[in-house]
């Protein structure tokens, strides 16, 4: 005979940054909660990025098209369906400024938003006859390129960032769409951009939504007053 199944789980409603739409999600339970946790013991960032992904398309009650989602849309989602699952706050660890001591910092994460407004531009003129129009990586995009999950210095993982976050070339003759290129043509369009050209790319990709939030708290050594950013995903934990 088999055991019922005893819990009913309640539905909020979330919406997706990247897109406006909004959905419905339910808190993950204990054995998602386990995959998850053994697998951030493990290590291993690309099944660590996996197992964020799979908590959210399991959690969210609409068919969710993962491969549309981007970088902030699974942060965002995820961390909202976590403080619905084990609490809104959650304790992190911030050295002192003055002392160096390591504070533990209660932060309220089922307040954090991201704002729509602030979203960069995506066409960048990059001379009188091409415009390059941008857009955000998508989550797959980052997943599947396990190298740039490895990547030791900035300068690379920026480099990655602008590759993946190229879209379409528009010419005087035509539009040519960068997923029909081959990646070495890629590559190459982008090592011959001037200086000037690419950092106008870099500022896109500096600019790229993500999760942050304002921290202020008084060391419990010196009672120095702090203040501190939290941003991305893996700084609320």
């Amino acid at each position: 005979m088999a055991l019922p199944q005893i819990n009913t789980f309640p539905w909020y409603d979330i919406t997706i940054p990247s897109t406006n739409q909004t959905v419905r999600y339910r808190p993950y339970n204990v054995g998602e909660q386990k995959t998850l946790l053994v697998t951030f013991e493990a290590g291993e960032a690309s099944n660590i990025a996996k197992a964020l992904l799979d908590i959210v398309i399991n959690c969210v009650e609409e068919d969710l098209d993962k491969n549309a989602l981007t970088t902030f849309d699974v942060e965002y989602l995820f961390l909202q369906i976590r403080s619905k699952s084990v609490g809104e706050t959650t304790s992190v660890g911030l050295r002192c400024s003055e002392c160096e001591h390591q504070n533990s910092v209660e932060v309220t994460i089922d307040q954090i938003k991201i704002d729509r407004d602030k979203f960069p531009d995506k066409m960048v003129p990059i001379n009188d006859d091409y415009t390059l129009e941008l857009k955000f990586p998508t989550y797959i995009d980052v997943l599947e390129n396990k190298e740039g999950l490895s990547k030791e210095t900035i300068s690379e993982l920026l480099y990655e960032m602008v590759i993946q976050s190229l879209d379409k070339l528009h010419t005087p003759d035509e539009l040519i769409r960068f997923k029909d290129e081959p990646l070495q043509e890629i590559l190459k369009f982008v090592d011959n951009l001037t200086t000037e050209q690419y950092e106008k790319l870099l500022e896109f990709v500096n600019n790229l939504p993500r999760l942050r939030q304002d921290v202020k708290y008084e060391c419990e050594e010196c009672n120095h007053k702090n203040n501190y950013t939290l941003e991305g995903l893996y700084d609320f934990f």
